[in-house]
């Protein structure tokens, strides 16, 4: 199926998204090539549901953590030289 993907991509050909509805594939990337920038997630209290059948609701607080911090080493900061 990738491989169609890619045909596709490449050629525009409709009978590459014919072929995946033939075999139940139905869907989209969306988002797949959108731009991500690093950022910081903000701590926060959240509800999470715990123990036996996930039936006991408990609030705990959220770290906050940076997120796509593998492009924090690609931004150019011009130090170093």
């Amino acid at each position: 199926m990738s491989k169609d993907r890619d045909k596709y991509e490449r050629s525009g050909d409709h009978k590459y998204v014919d072929k995946a509805h033939r075999r139940g594939k139905v869907g989209w990337n969306v988002g797949r090539h959108i731009e991500v920038a690093p950022h910081y997630r903000r701590p926060h209290m959240a509800l999470v549901w715990t123990g036996r059948g996930r039936a006991l609701p408990k609030i705990v607080p959220r770290r906050g953590s940076v997120v796509h911090r593998e492009l924090v080493e690609k931004v150019p900061s011009g130090f170093g030289e």
